[in-house]
């Protein structure tokens, strides 16, 4: 029977049982309630419960689906099938995979453990095109997002290397690129296979591969379920619909539910292709329109309908509002994006307040996960308790952060970094500016920061050093499981009365629990449970940004959520305010997808709808149709930041690197060069140091009736390379010869002449300051002009994308202040592909350089130390661990 509380357009689709079935369900129109009822239906009809095959997106759908059929389907019922695409074929393989050579026990693979076997399949083929050996890891995230599509698009590691092998006559570097790719997919299956890995995409890859080639077991399973049901089915990648095609069977009994308006995850594979191709599939395919939306008030839908109207190609519908009117959507306008934070905890405050709405009915919408921390930090200053849900950079919550501090400063008291962090919490209460001093101290003093603080007199201190030797005491017979239990008992971490409230208090305890769990996973997978191991492991999942989402808080908390709008699909809150509206943020530009499947592989083709700002608006409607009676829109001019007044000496001298190190971050000056924090060696400096000394010492031993030879060249590299104690000694075989090649390049080219100045020392008066630097050589032409030269080692930029580029305007007010050299010209030597590209700084190109000088040097008296969060740039700054403001 069919409930009566249905529209008819429901009860059409519920009603449809024999046949191909295509519901186009309109955002908020009931489509949960219309898959259930018709599975009710099946079963009313006499179809068990294990013939039923029920596909959604996520877990969370499955259990929604799954806990509101076993409420209402009173019949019995076996085993329900209602899960997951990837659940469904990795239980498939579990049953089948033997038959293409997949063991039972095969185990998915993690996403540090992929990472980690890329490199590896980089370090043995060494392509030159994917591996550099001065950044060998740089290209590894490309290659796996590469194999992920490839595996979508059902291409096997054989079909792959057969185009390469097609290819061999192109000369292009990005062919040239796609080839080396294709070999490394065929090495990284391998290496998975051996170890009885598979990732998400590998389950219905294989299972697709074992269908097509196994018609018999094809065939079984189209038996097993007489009735398919898939929702969201826009969100579907290829792969995924062909499995649903190849399970169908001959009746066909397939019902897909999807609405071409929320196709939002193109960045996972998905495709509103999906929905044109079910209709050429199964070409007699009922359609059912479901248009009546019972979630949002009139105004809502109107504004979303208008967004929503202007991509030409979606299939036509248009949503009813059965809740008649409401508030009209508003918008609120502020000059920074602190001020527009501040807004928003302001009306969501007095929405609360005035008892529009409960906080856990409010969500704040972003359009990525590295917005979230403006909104949350408003939330704090104004009092209104808010959860996270969903978002990543665990691994940069504070607690998290604290908790690995005490970890890494365990194994290694040497990291002032950790100790600094840890000094700060209340278990010992060292005033930071205090904290700076000493390290200041150590460095000056040349003396260890932890010996430093066991003398001091300061019981924060002295408790500190006290807890990590009992730590590492403890770390040499524990494993590292139940060492982290014993450092959160000891030091009750948990305990401590610091929290702003009880959802903030709930929140820690639950990354903290995660934590623990995610330590306990890495017990289980791993032979080794020492410390350092762990350890180990942790720095590649750094490498890797394999980070994990925040803990969730159940759903009952009363607090408002912040999420991404990612997150927020298929929910539904009673007020959503959507920030950033500004092009760049949302819509965000287009980023360049790296690696690209070859066109000639791709199994079909992408409609104009794939276009990146068809979806950044089809993005907007999903937050918008998240509403049930209110919306607010909001945007924001010129980006700034908080400015903290923090400890600083005064100054009267700045080199280039402290001028530059500002530029970047003024919080990354502070640590290091307020309270000179010492940094970690890197690879790529140490290289590039290396080749410097080389140049230095070749070029210095010119003599008139000496010329240079290789011979002296590469004895120079081969002195420096030894002088340098090198931090990754597993890359340092494939740096020296890459700098090898480098040096006989520049030799063969004749560039390698004896120099006017070499490595020569400036200090240039600017407004006051003292601004010193290092010129790598100058050279005087037979015409008269001078040249200053830099040595690079990166890549190589074309003059016109380096005219604002201020080391070469300090080197031109060197030159021309204290050098007096006219004419001159500036030339960056990029060593890499032994090119010169030179650069001409008019005089109002120098008076801006040197006004940029004289604003740092006026931030940096004022104290003014703002942290400038970036991803890429806070994912290698030695200080992220310290930094509260460091970017997820």
């Amino acid at each position: 029977m069919i409930t009566t509380a249905l529209t008819d357009a429901q009860k059409t689709a519920v009603a449809h049982t024999q046949g191909p079935l295509l519901i186009v369900a309109g955002a908020g129109t009931g489509k949960t309630r219309v898959l259930v009822e018709r599975y009710r239906r099946l079963r009313g009809l006499g179809v068990a419960a294990e013939q039923i095959l029920l596909l959604t997106f996520t877990e969370k759908a499955a259990r929604e689906v799954l806990d509101r059929v076993e409420l209402e389907d009173e019949l019995p019922a076996g085993e329900r099938f209602i899960l997951t695409y990837h659940a469904f074929a990795q239980r498939f393989l579990q049953e089948e995979g033997w038959l293409c050579g997949i063991p039972k026990s095969f185990r998915i693979v993690s996403e540090v453990r992929k990472w980690e076997l890329m490199r590896d399949v980089l370090l043995a083929q060494r392509p030159p095109h994917l591996f550099h050996a001065q950044r060998p890891y740089e290209r590894i995230a490309e290659l796996l997002k590469l194999v992920e599509r490839l595996k979508q698009e059902l291409v096997s590691p054989d079909e792959f290397v057969a185009w390469a092998g097609s290819m061999a006559d192109v000369d292009d570097p990005t062919v040239a690129a796609q080839r080396e790719a294709a070999f490394a997919y065929r090495d990284y299956q391998q290496r998975l296979l051996v170890e009885e890995r598979l990732d998400f995409d590998d389950t219905i890859y294989y299972t697709v591969q074992l269908l097509l080639s196994q018609p018999s077991v094809a065939a079984r399973q189209s038996q097993r379920f007489a009735h398919l049901m898939v929702d969201e089915f826009q969100d579907t990648n290829f792969g995924q619909s062909r499995l649903l095609e190849l399970i169908a069977g001959p009746e066909r009994n397939v019902c897909v539910v999807g609405d071409d308006d929320q196709s939002i995850y193109k960045f996972r594979g998905a495709s509103v292709a999906n929905l044109r191709r079910f209709r050429s599939v199964f070409p007699d395919a009922a359609v059912v329109r479901l248009e009546q939306n019972f979630r949002s008030r009139g105004p809502i839908l109107r504004a979303a309908g208008r967004l929503i109207a202007l991509d030409p190609e979606r299939l036509a519908k248009r949503l009813e509002a059965t809740r008649g009117e409401g508030r009209p959507v508003s918008v609120l306008t502020a000059t920074n994006v602190i001020e527009e934070a501040d807004a928003v905890a302001a009306y969501v405050k007095t929405a609360i307040d005035e008892g529009r709405h409960r906080p856990n009915a409010i969500a704040i919408l972003l359009r990525a996960n590295a917005h979230l921390h403006n909104f949350a930090r408003a939330m704090q200053r104004i009092g209104v308790a808010y959860q996270v849900s969903g978002g990543r950079g665990f691994y940069q919550q504070p607690e998290i952060k604290d908790c690995l501090a005490f970890l890494r400063a365990t194994d290694s008291p040497d990291d002032t970094v950790c100790l600094m962090r840890l000094l700060s919490l209340p278990r010992y209460a060292v005033d930071p500016i205090q904290a700076g001093r000493w390290s200041r101290r150590a460095r000056d003093e040349g003396r260890r920061f932890f010996d430093l603080l066991e003398e001091a007199q300061d019981d924060g201190a002295r408790r500190l050093t006290a807890d990590l030797r009992r730590f590492a005491g403890q770390a040499l017979r524990l494993g590292i499981d139940d060492l982290f239990y014993d450092v959160m008992e000891q030091t009750r971490y948990l305990d401590l009365p610091r929290f702003t409230g009880p959802i903030e208090s709930l929140q820690v305890s639950a990354n903290v629990q995660k934590l623990a769990e995610l330590i306990g996973a890495y017990c289980d997978e791993h032979a080794d449970q020492h410390l350092a191991s762990y350890l180990q492991h942790l720095n590649a999942t750094e490498a890797a940004q394999a980070d994990e989402e925040i803990a969730p808080l159940d759903e009952t908390v009363n607090a408002v959520h912040l999420m991404t709008v990612h997150q927020a699909k298929g929910l539904e809150f009673g007020l959503v305010i959507v920030p950033h509206l500004v092009e760049g943020r949302f819509p965000s530009n287009r980023r360049g997808e790296g690696l690209m499947l070859p066109n000639e592989l791709l199994k079909e083709e992408l409609p104009p709808a794939e276009l990146h700002l068809a979806e950044e608006r089809r993005l907007a409607y999903v937050a918008l149709t998240r509403a049930r009676e209110e919306v607010v829109c909001t945007l924001a001019g010129a980006r700034q930041v908080e400015l903290p007044l923090n400890d600083a000496p005064p100054i009267a001298a700045l080199s280039y690197t402290q001028v530059d190190t500002y530029l970047r971050c003024p919080q990354m000056y502070q640590y290091r060069f307020v309270f000179r924090l010492p940094t970690r060696p890197r690879p790529q400096m140490q290289f590039g140091r290396i080749l410097h000394e080389a140049l230095k010492d070749s070029l210095g031993s010119i003599e008139r009736d000496r010329p240079l030879t290789w011979e002296m060249v590469n004895a120079a590299y081969v002195a420096a390379w030894a002088r340098e104690r090198f931090c990754a000694p597993e890359q340092a075989p494939s740096l020296q010869d890459l700098g090898r090649g480098y040096l006989r390049r520049a030799f063969d080219a004749g560039d390698l002449s004896k120099p006017l100045l070499l490595e020569q020392p400036f200090s240039l008066r600017v407004d006051g300051l003292r601004l010193s630097g290092r010129i790598d050589r100058v050279d005087r032409h037979a015409d008269g002009m001078y040249e200053v030269i830099d040595y690079k080692t990166g890549s190589a930029k074309r003059a016109t994308d380096l005219q604002r580029d201020l080391q070469l305007g300090v080197y031109a007010l060197a030159a021309r202040e204290v050098f007096r050299f006219d004419p001159l010209k500036l030339s960056y030597y990029y060593l890499e592909t032994s090119e010169r590209v030179t650069v001409d700084k008019p005089s109002e190109r120098l008076e801006e350089d040197r006004q940029t000088i004289v604003r740092v040097a006026d931030g940096i008296r004022a104290e003014l130390f703002p942290a400038k969060p970036d991803r890429m740039k806070c994912s290698a700054c030695d200080f992220r661990l310290l930094c509260p403001s460091a970017a997820v």
